[in-house]
């Protein structure tokens, strides 16, 4: 329902997702949705991403609406995205389920977090820390009823030393904790890749941010950049073991490359979806399906049409945005096909008969 698109008028007139009138707009807009197309779209999601809706639109500045008010404003907005969420939940149960039997979740991004040395407890706890602070900042309201206790903690204590008079984490009402808590059918998780967590030695730093106040420095290593699968499994566990297994739906999942003989991303998504029926099968997550991201290449927000993500090559110079298939699309399909990831499978290259599309 809502990918980063806000009204112009919303962010003039009211300040778009600093203000709670929001909320109202964004429940009667996805009214509209479930009147329109509720009959034939089964699947809902409310929002794509909050951590960058809020934290890159209106914390660091980032991201549209640029604006940059570190460890205050992307709280704020998170706070509000989160109650808009409920609400819309609640509407539908009102208003259209039993017409329409659909399913709401929203689509959470995440990377995880592995220890920096997992045999060492500090970088576990570190690593442990920043998923809550990552990832719990947003699931845990709705799968368990208001922020992680240990991110409430920790910001309230950082505010506090920082002079401020109060947390600048948004408190819930018992009202909205009690609204929020299981408004969801499912859960998106969008996930790319994996870090390697310590704690900062500098502690929370000198100025107010989200990142200070998690207190954790994540890095990758050079060779990282073409996809970490066991961190999709590893996560899913997390999940899991943490919220009581809930039903995950995976939104995005892939890999840059350009041209479109893309062995890198080939593999990458045959070594994700390994580690997903590893996760499914070994483990007994509950997930529910699976989406590449994506099918054909499109606007990368900053990244513009520099970054290619897609199964099928478009050509944005000619008019009519021609496509043409990529290794990897024939990877893809064989293994939704089959149902099975072969890692001996590759198509002759390059094909003998072209596939194009105008």
């Amino acid at each position: 329902m809502f990918h980063w698109d806000l009204p112009q008028a919303l962010h003039e007139e009211i300040g778009g997702w600093l203000d709670r009138r929001i909320i109202d707009y964004f429940v009667d807009y996805a009214r509209v949705l479930f009147q329109n197309f509720g009959d034939r779209v089964k699947i809902w999601m409310t929002f794509n991403e909050i951590l960058q809706i809020c934290e890159r639109g209106y914390s660091d500045g980032n991201f549209a609406p640029f604006i940059s008010n570190p460890g205050i404003g992307g709280y704020e907005c998170t706070h509000i995205v989160l109650l808009a969420h409920g609400r819309t939940y609640r509407m539908y149960n009102e208003e259209f389920r039993a017409s329409q039997n659909g399913q709401i979740g929203m689509a959470i991004d995440s990377y995880w977090h592995e220890p920096n040395y997992p045999d060492r407890e500090t970088d576990q706890a570190a690593a442990e820390f920043s998923l809550q602070m990552n990832y719990g900042w947003f699931v845990h309201p709705v799968f368990v009823g208001n922020y992680p206790q240990p991110m409430i903690d920790r910001v309230r204590e950082v505010s506090l030393s920082e002079g401020f008079e109060k947390s600048r984490l948004p408190e819930f009402t018992q009202e909205e904790i009690d609204m929020l808590h299981g408004s969801y059918d499912f859960m998106g998780l969008n996930q790319y890749s994996a870090d390697k967590c310590y704690w900062a030695e500098d502690g929370a730093g000198s100025h107010p941010s989200h990142w200070a106040d998690v207190g954790v420095i994540g890095y990758q290593e050079d060779d990282w950049w073409k996809g970490v699968p066991w961190g999709l499994r590893k996560l899913l566990v997390w999940i899991k073991d943490n919220f009581s297994n809930p039903p995950i739906l995976i939104t995005e999942n892939g890999h840059a490359q350009d041209g479109l003989e893309d062995y890198d991303r080939a593999n990458y998504h045959k070594g994700y979806l390994t580690e997903l029926l590893k996760a499914i099968h070994e483990e007994g997550c509950n997930v529910i399906g699976y989406t590449a991201w994506a099918l054909m290449d499109n606007f990368e927000w900053r990244g513009g049409y520099t970054i290619r993500m897609g199964l099928f090559y478009v050509d944005f110079d000619d008019p009519n945005r021609a496509r043409s298939r990529k290794l990897s699309s024939y990877v893809y399909n064989n293994i939704i096909t089959t149902r099975h990831v072969d890692w001996d499978y590759y198509p002759d290259w390059p094909p003998t008969v072209e596939w194009k599309s105008n």
